[in-house]
């Protein structure tokens, strides 16, 4: 009671506080803000009552006090409204509570919006946000994610992730899976409801039979007075009648007496043994009910009109005793009906009351499993929803934004939220971002989602391991490829992928893994050659096999397994760009090496196959590898040019009849005019081929020739200058007087020049060198007499 009395207190007295002084005074406001949040979670009990009176500030300007009283309700509600055993008045405090909070969603200020949805998450993680409240939350929310103000967007995304973590459906929300299981389950309880339906009609057709026996055999013990009573009625002398009938009437049938409860009388007498006073109710009924079942049935009413069966005027037909016994006999079953139905009801009940409850229970958990799917599909459709508004915070230029749209996705990712890989892939391509945070927050998600497996041995994680980044290659496209490679970069530098990993590679890459698919050696191959970029010893360390593998068989046949051996191949090389003041030796192979043999077989079978559009690409990266890691690379592409114009001369003299008989020498010197029947698509192919040798040979030149002559010369300056420190050693002093008296021009006491001391010959020769190249590109390559400039 004090604690009630003291918040009544302090809660009257910020009521009464001015509006426009609270918008002014904003630290003395967070203080009131933040005294009645902490007293609302301290005494809940005691805030509750006064809570009407701090209502009114959530219309009022000042921010911070919105704000609190949002945190008052939300306290109130955490402590106070969380059990399941609230009675109808609590639950209706607090849906008005829920209610303000989702106005509080969409309010005009940011700060108060944001304020709503945290309060949201804090109730989403308690689990206190009511079933049937949920969707259109999830709808109220969703609108959100679209918010001017970042902090209300990143709440947003915020509460999204945190209501996947806790929601009250199932592990994996996938919406094929979750509509397919509704499909399934909504036949069966349309099975069960019918078979139940079939059971019911069945068992009243049984009782129907049960009951129709009974009251047949009573009504056979009672016939036979019954039509004598009828009978004694008959015989009775007109005149008597037409004296005594209406008196007899009025006494028998009241005037606002019902047809049925006139039944019920006729058949309790017949049923008690009282014939005669059964037989003159009945004519009585039949003139008060007239042409009311079932006395119009047998058309018991006198041509006269004056409705008795009894007179003598009427129809012999119509007033024999059949007719008249055949009436009371419909009356007696009828009455009977209802009490044998009972009955019979009531002993079946006895005998079947387990197996009638096993039914009902059947059917009552097979529709909450229905009402549980639809449920379920609502809250992944919801989600489905938000996915598209969640993959555009990606592109945001906030990295809050960014950061908690990477958190949703790989929270949606572990529940198995449909098209949930639409935004997986787009945050693939932020592993490219300059932002540190944002790149960091990238490789933690994907290590998450892709390197991080539950229980098992080495074996089944580094299978898992293989299987997630194999499924990452299968649709990627080229830009997805150059961002997955720079995210394998770096688990390679990182050491997440592990020795046994890139083993397994091997394994399935030269298909010694059992069950390994193509495809699979394909994406083994790739994932391969994106590791090399972070260690060449693991192309280097088994260059064999690849060669024997990517450029074998397979090669000849799937172009784009060759144009990854190729992909793969380059990376031994290293990187093209050349650090300054390295001076290794360029990893090479001789021109015979079998490497360009393959590749050339490849080149030239492929050649004539026309319906592979991934040749082009393989030719690209083959004269690559050539010009990388051959010692003479010119003299290869000179090789191939040559070979692959005889494989297409060859196929159009297969196509033209006429030059069957011609030698090669007739078709080289017929070469020029016949350029114009050759196949447009060989003759692309072969001014492709040519076109990648000589952009090939301009770059070679340029800077692998140039390149070389610089590193040649360096080691050489290097090594001279360590033969001069040696001899000068002794004579330093007297140098540096000779160097004093004698000119510029002379040569000094060592034999050198003032060009050679100053560093000045190299880069002489560095440019006369590079002009010597550029004129080479210009004259033979660029403005030649080549075969890139033919027509």
């Amino acid at each position: 009671m004090v604690n009630y009395m003291y918040a009544l207190y302090l809660f009257r007295e910020i009521g009464q506080m001015d509006s426009k002084e609270l918008a002014r005074d904003n630290s003395g406001t967070k203080a009131y803000a933040a005294f009645v949040v902490e007293l609302s979670e301290k005494v809940p009990s005691a805030v509750l009552p006064c809570i009407s009176i701090l209502l009114c500030k959530l219309d009022e300007e000042s921010n911070n006090m919105r704000s609190a009283v949002l945190g008052v309700i939300a306290e109130l509600i955490l402590h106070c409204f969380t059990n399941e055993d609230l009675d109808e008045k609590q639950k209706s405090t607090r849906d008005q509570f829920l209610d303000l909070l989702e106005d509080a969603v969409y309010n005009v200020n940011a700060y108060v919006r944001n304020k709503a949805l945290q309060i949201w998450l804090r109730l989403s993680n308690a689990s206190a946000i009511p079933l049937p409240r949920q969707y259109e939350l999830l709808k109220l929310v969703s609108g959100r994610l679209q918010d001017c103000s970042s902090m209300v967007r990143k709440s947003a995304v915020q509460f999204f992730t945190a209501y996947l973590k806790n929601n009250p459906f199932a592990a994996k929300i996938s919406q094929e899976e979750l509509q397919t299981n509704l499909d399934v389950e909504t036949e069966k309880l349309e099975n069960l409801v019918g078979q139940e339906e079939e059971n019911e009609d069945a068992e009243n057709d049984r009782n129907r039979a049960v009951c129709e026996k009974e009251g047949q055999a009573k009504w056979n013990a009672v016939e036979a007075k019954m039509k004598e009573a009828i009978s004694e009625l008959l015989g009775l002398e007109a005149s008597s009648m037409d004296e005594e009938m209406p008196e007899e009437k009025e006494l028998l049938v009241g005037e606002e007496e019902s047809m049925n409860s006139v039944k019920l009388r006729i058949c309790k007498l017949m049923t008690d043994g009282s014939f005669v006073e059964a037989s003159k109710l009945l004519q009585a009924a039949s003139d008060a009910f007239v042409g009311t079942a079932p006395f119009h049935r047998n058309d018991l009413k006198d041509s006269q009109g004056d409705g008795s069966f009894l007179d003598s005027s009427q129809e012999e037909e119509n007033t024999s005793v059949e007719h008249i016994l055949e009436i009371a006999k419909e009356m007696f079953l009828e009455s009977l009906v209802p009490s044998s139905v009972e009955k019979v009801v009531e002993n079946q009940q006895q005998e079947n009351t387990e197996q009638q409850l096993q039914e009902v229970n059947e059917i009552t958990k097979q529709k909450l499993l229905v009402q549980y799917l639809k449920a379920c599909l609502n809250f992944a459709r919801q989600i489905q929803t938000a996915m598209p508004l969640v993959c555009q915070m990606l592109n945001s230029k906030q990295n809050s934004d960014i950061l908690e749209a990477i958190e949703f996705f790989v929270t949606a990712f572990q529940f198995g939220v449909s098209n949930v890989m639409m935004g997986i892939k787009r945050m693939q391509m932020l592993v490219l971002s300059k932002e540190q945070l944002i790149k960091e927050a990238v490789m933690g998600a994907y290590k998450r989602l892709y390197l991080t497996t539950e229980g098992g041995n080495q074996r089944s994680h580094t299978l898992a391991v293989v299987k997630n980044l194999t499924a990452m290659t299968e649709t990627a496209n080229t830009a997805e490829l150059f961002s997955l490679e720079q995210l394998v970069i770096e688990f390679v530098k990182e050491g997440d992928i592990s020795q046994s990993v890139i083993q397994m590679l091997w394994e399935r890459f030269s298909m010694k893994m059992p069950g390994t698919t193509a495809s699979e050696s394909r994406a083994a191959l790739q994932l391969l050659g994106m590791a090399a970029g972070a260690e060449v010893d693991i192309v280097r360390s088994n260059f064999e096999i690849l060669v024997a593998e990517g450029l074998g068989e397979r090669a000849c046949t799937d172009f784009q397994f060759a144009a990854d051996t190729c992909t793969a191949l380059l990376k031994m090389a290293g990187s093209e760009k050349v650090k300054a003041g390295a001076h290794e030796t360029p990893y090479k192979f001789a021109a015979d090496n079998e490497i360009f043999s393959r590749l050339l077989v490849v080149l030239i079978a492929g050649a004539s196959k026309l319906e592979d559009s991934s040749y082009t690409h393989l030719v690209k990266q083959a004269i690559a590898v050539i010009y990388r890691i051959a010692e003479h690379p010119d003299q290869i592409c000179t090789k191939l040019l040559q070979d692959v114009s005889t494989v297409i001369l060859s196929c159009q003299s297969d196509d033209d009849p006429g030059t069957e008989n011609e030698n090669s020498e007739d078709i080289f010197e017929k070469a020029t005019p016949r350029v114009a029947g050759i196949h447009p698509g060989y003759l692309a192919r072969l001014i492709n081929m040519a076109g990648e040798v000589a952009l090939k040979q301009l770059v070679h030149l340029d800077v692998s020739v140039a390149g070389e002559l610089k590193r040649r010369r360096a080691v050489k300056q290097e090594d001279r200058d360590r033969k001069r420190l040696g001899r000068r050693s002794s004579t330093v002093r007297k140098s540096i007087s000779l160097t004093r008296s004698t000119s510029k021009t002379k040569v000094s006491a060592t034999g050198e020049s003032v060009e050679e001391e100053m560093g000045l010959t190299a880069a002489i020769a560095d440019d006369e060198e590079a002009e010597y190249i550029r004129k080479i590109c210009e004259n033979e390559i660029v403005t030649g007499d080549t075969l890139s400039l033919h027509d």
